[in-house]
C-alpha cells in the first residue's frame, strides 16, 4: 500500500479473501424499497451477503485501476436473490455528484471574513515595515 491506496494485487487478495470467508455459507444481501415511499430503499444482508458484495466491489475498483475498464459486470446470482433492486454493473464515474466537490460548496460568511482579517493584517505589517525602514534611514542620514 503507497499512498493510503491499495495495489490492485492487494485489492484481489483482499477480494479473494472475503470470498473465502462467504464460501460454504448462505448468503443474503438484497436492496428493498422502504414501501410507499419511493424516496428511499434498506439493505437486508446478512455477513456473508455484505462479504461477497464487498468482494465484487473491490474487484470492480481493480478492474476500473489496473485494466482501465469503464464498466464491471457483477455476479448478482451470488448475492441478490430475492432483491427488488438489481445492480447488474458499475460504471465509471469521470465526474464526482453535484454538490460533493469541495469547490462547488459556497463560502461561508465566516471564512470570507477570515480572508479578509487576513489580508488587512497583512497590509498593517507591509505597512509598518516601510514605515519602519524609512525611519531608520531618516535617522542615519
Amino acid at each position: 500500500m503507497q499512498d493510503g491506496k491499495l495495489k490492485p494485487e492487494e485489492l484481489s487478495d483482499f477480494a479473494d479473501r472475503l470470498n473465502a470467508d462467504a464460501l460454504g455459507t448462505k448468503a443474503r444481501f438484497g436492496i428493498f424499497g422502504n414501501g410507499d415511499n419511493t424516496e428511499s430503499s434498506h439493505i437486508e444482508a446478512n455477513p456473508a451477503g455484505l462479504r461477497l458484495f464487498s468482494a465484487q466491489l473491490l474487484e470492480a475498483l481493480r478492474r476500473f485501476e489496473e485494466q482501465r475498464e469503464t464498466t464491471a459486470v457483477l455476479d448478482e446470482e451470488a448475492w441478490g436473490e430475492g432483491s427488488e433492486t438489481v445492480i447488474s454493473h458499475i460504471e465509471l464515474a469521470d465526474t464526482t455528484l453535484a454538490g460533493q466537490g469541495e469547490d462547488e460548496r459556497p463560502e461561508t460568511v465566516k471564512e470570507q471574513a477570515l480572508k479578509v482579517g487576513c489580508l488587512l493584517t497583512l497590509l498593517f505589517l507591509l505597512v509598518a515595515l516601510v514605515t519602519g525602514i524609512v525611519t531608520i534611514f531618516k535617522g542615519l542620514f
